[in-house]
């Protein structure tokens, strides 16, 4: 190789790595579906290009074994599913972190609801301004599942991804929290059966009876 063939392949390896450093790395991951009675929702290849900017998405688990944020809500384990149901509130939290070592001017926030769930309170879409080296930026999100008559008839499970996506300038990162509603009643009993209905009934006779009993054997006191 001649002088000129090294000055070449110098001046290529500079400028792939100035543009690498501009544009930042290409980050692929495989974004695991959610298992619902043998369909799976969701999933898929996600590539992003990333840089100095990361965010992270939580749903909260009211599961009483769980009760905190965490990163998806699956149906695999029954001691830590849950499903939310028509009207009732979930909640999501947002962590927007600048890895780098500069200041980021400016950096859009964008967070997209499945179709079963409504916005109830905080911003979905936002800008955060001088986002420092290092520094955490942290928000609560409030949606609430929509009344059951707006859901599709053909079924009673629902399943999705919520999305969230942060972008400054030619770097941007992007998160998703799993969750399933299903058309049932926030804290509804189990419904009693035939069986159940009958014994109920016998046990309210035979204590009307005996209540009976009891008055007319006691004494009446003037």
């Amino acid at each position: 190789m001649n002088k000129k063939q090294v000055a070449s392949a110098i001046a290529t390896g500079a400028l792939f790595a100035s543009a690498s450093s501009v544009f930042g790395a290409v980050n692929c991951v495989n974004q695991p579906g959610v298992a619902v009675y043998g369909g799976v929702y969701g999933g898929g290849q996600i590539c992003v290009r990333t840089g100095q900017l990361q965010i992270n998405k939580e749903v909260f688990n009211p599961n009483s074994k769980v009760n905190k944020f965490v990163d998806n809500i699956t149906l695999e384990n029954s001691d830590t599913r849950y499903t939310f149901a028509p009207g009732e509130e979930v909640k999501f939290r947002l962590r927007i972190k600048n890895t780098g070592d500069n200041v980021l001017n400016k950096v859009t926030v964008i967070d997209t609801l499945p179709s079963f769930l409504e916005q109830v309170e905080g911003q979905y879409t936002f800008d955060i301004m001088d986002l420092q080296a290092g520094q955490t930026v942290e928000k609560e999100l409030k949606a609430r599942v929509v009344a059951v008559n707006k859901l599709a008839n053909d079924k009673n499970m629902f399943c999705d991804v919520n999305r969230a996506e942060a972008t400054s300038s030619d770097m941007s990162d992007r998160d998703t929290a799993s969750v399933c509603a299903e058309k049932k009643v926030a804290g509804e009993l189990p419904k009693a059966g035939a069986t159940d209905t009958l014994a109920i009934l016998i046990s309210s006779g035979a204590l009307g009876f005996f209540g009976l009993k009891f008055l007319k054997a006691s004494p009446v006191k003037v």
